[in-house]
């Protein structure tokens, strides 16, 4: 494709790679091309660096760096080619691709860096730039104040898929900038941020895949044993792509323990024991409880 006339920044640890994941991906992009109608458009999938000081990133497992550069990759495709055989995006004027430059990045890369290299490299100016995020990621940079600390990265738009919990796009605005009037200092043009973001709307079943943390796919991982493999898969192949498992199971240390199956990756070494029970309840044929975001 000629060069893009706008790029949306879809980035995460991705670790592993999920159903989530891609789903999260699609959707983003479906709002982002309805968005910008006519225009150029790409997507950029972006994985943070193995530098990033996250547990899941920097657990325990001989050749992580590889094995993580190979499951990204493999993410990438499997996007790519759901993307080609989906009508909101045959023919239209849209590309998927992998930007690389924090996961090759000998250092973490903060977002606005990021940001700004995807900017000079398609020379584009912030307007045309856009934060593809969960509510979750949204919320953080919120709750960071993060227009005393990087002013520049409120500016640019954002697409914001909505997480467990949410009520309506009224309410989150309406709580969100109570919030952001409130803390020290206090955001200078609030109307102007929230006019930047734009909530996905989700269509019926669209938001199935949506809420499976990675967390929760670790501890699924670590629960399934030689034995119970086989008997298992389908259940696993629901949370993650069979291209992407298939990497995964090919993955064993000498110690036998799949990618992502050491208890490092999880914070301070733990697993709560409400993902443990619901993954248990999973496995066990039972339906795991989880709280969708009411679509009034």
């Amino acid at each position: 494709m000629d060069k893009p006339e706008c790029i949306a920044w879809y980035n995460g640890s991705f670790a592993p790679p999920t159903n989530a994941h891609i789903n999260s991906a699609l959707v983003l992009a479906k709002t982002f091309v309805e968005l910008n109608p006519g225009k150029r458009c790409r997507f950029c999938i972006i994985p943070t660096s193995n530098a990033y000081k996250k547990a899941s990133i920097q657990c325990t497992q001989e050749n992580y760096p590889a094995l993580r550069n190979k499951l990204c990759e493999a993410f990438y495709q499997v996007v790519k080619a759901k993307a080609s055989t989906m009508p909101e995006f045959i023919d239209k004027p849209i590309d998927f691709v992998m930007e690389t430059h924090e996961l090759d990045s000998p250092k973490n890369v903060n977002a606005y860096e990021s940001l700004l290299f995807l900017g000079k490299k398609y020379d584009l100016p912030h307007s045309e730039i856009y934060i593809a995020q969960g509510q979750d990621n949204i919320d953080d940079y919120i709750k960071m104040n993060i227009w005393a600390l990087i002013p520049p990265l409120m500016e640019y738009p954002v697409i914001m898929i909505p997480r467990s919990g949410f009520e309506t796009e009224e309410i989150w605005k309406a709580k969100t900038a109570d919030y952001m009037s409130k803390t020290t200092p206090p955001y200078n043009d609030i109307e102007g941020y929230l006019s930047r973001v734009n909530i996905v709307k989700l269509a019926e079943g669209e938001d199935k895949y949506l809420y499976h943390s990675s967390t929760f796919i670790r501890e699924l991982l670590r629960q399934i044993t030689q034995e119970t493999l086989h008997s298992k898969m389908d259940i696993i192949k629901s949370y993650i792509n069979e291209s992407i498992l298939s990497i995964i199971l090919s993955s064993r240390s000498k110690d036998g323990l799949l990618a992502y199956t050491n208890i490092s990756c999880e914070s301070k070494g733990l697993t709560n024991a409400k993902v443990k029970n619901n993954v248990a309840t999973v496995l066990k044929g039972g339906k795991r409880k989880t709280r969708r975001y009411n679509k009034r």
